[in-house]
């Protein structure tokens, strides 16, 4: 995954005749100006979607999604239960091959643990596995099943791409307000970085690591979340409180507190999950948010991937 980076980074720097400093700084102007269009596109496509539902995004419900029956309890907390219980199976098996790397003179906490890392995504394939069961029993509403709904694929991949880039603008904006805030009361304040980018900034990184880590947050992670936060937890609170707003905003609200070791990005994660809440009760269908969460957390590592070529 790095070669490919590093071939493109290799061209750049060909053509413009740049030392790796003034790449760095070529490469970090650039990613600026095209989080700027991001933005601009995703208030556009967030200006277009509120036009086109008339400020009302519940309006249009597929047939077969509302349901009043409660879901039973154990539908709620089995995919958890799966990704706790994996985490605690996984990890001591795996630290007996996978240790911690980091020089020499590094405290043992400050050493990358790849057990811990590899864990974790065994973790989320576990938990997905258990939400799709317990979706097919417990939530399919139509006969394409749990996860598709009824429109077509196509369609609903071009809706995830498109609430990703309203989500990528959005959330960017709160984030930035969120921190902002934070550092008027208290300037010195230092926020933590997500782990898989302290792993991929890790000089002891193993050559594997990289593409693990990609295939996880990228692809397995989206997965496992959409399909509980929004299939599993989402629906069980709607059907509950018996309103569609209510459980929106609880299960964003919910899904970002899951973030909560990096507690500057809270809010900005729980606009995230409404808004992918918001895209599953209009479809219908777990495509357009599992697509657009994993297009959020791709922009991310590609930004972090550029950036640490000419670091």
């Amino acid at each position: 995954m790095f070669s490919c980076w590093q071939s493109a980074g290799s061209l750049v720097g060909a053509a413009t005749g740049c030392n790796p400093s003034h790449a760095l700084a070529a490469i970090e102007q650039t990613l600026y100006w095209a989080d700027g269009v991001l933005i601009a596109c995703g208030v556009a496509c967030t200006i277009a979607a509120l036009v086109r539902w008339r400020g009302k995004p519940f309006a249009s419900i597929p047939e077969g999604f509302a349901n009043d029956t409660p879901l039973p309890p154990e539908a709620v907390f089995l995919p958890v239960l799966a990704f706790l219980f994996a985490m605690l199976v996984s990890y001591p098996a795996l630290a007996q091959y996978l240790g911690k790397v980091g020089p020499a003179d590094a405290a043992d906490e400050d050493k990358l643990d790849l057990a811990a890392l590899v864990a974790n995504n065994l973790a989320f394939v576990a938990a997905a596995v258990v939400s799709y069961v317990v979706g097919r029993r417990y939530l399919t509403r139509t006969e394409a099943g749990f996860v598709r709904g009824g429109r077509g694929i196509a369609s609903q991949v071009l809706f995830g791409v498109g609430g990703a880039i309203a989500a990528i603008a959005l959330c960017q904006l709160t984030l930035y307000v969120t921190v902002r805030i934070v550092q008027l009361f208290k300037p010195e304040i230092t926020f933590p970085e997500h782990g898989v980018i302290e792993a991929l900034r890790n000089p002891q990184c193993p050559v594997w690591l990289p593409a693990f880590l990609w295939a996880g947050v990228a692809g397995v992670t989206p997965i496992a979340e959409e399909m509980y936060f929004r299939g599993i937890l989402q629906t069980g609170l709607i059907r509950t409180t018996r309103s569609r707003r209510w459980g929106v905003v609880v299960a964003g609200f919910m899904f970002g507190l899951a973030h909560a070791t990096q507690p500057q990005v809270v809010p900005a994660l729980a606009l995230f999950g409404v808004i992918l809440g918001v895209m599953y009760v209009h479809t219908g269908s777990l495509v357009g948010p599992i697509v657009a969460h994993a297009v959020f957390n791709a922009k991310t590592l590609v930004w972090e991937t550029l950036l640490l070529h000419y670091n």
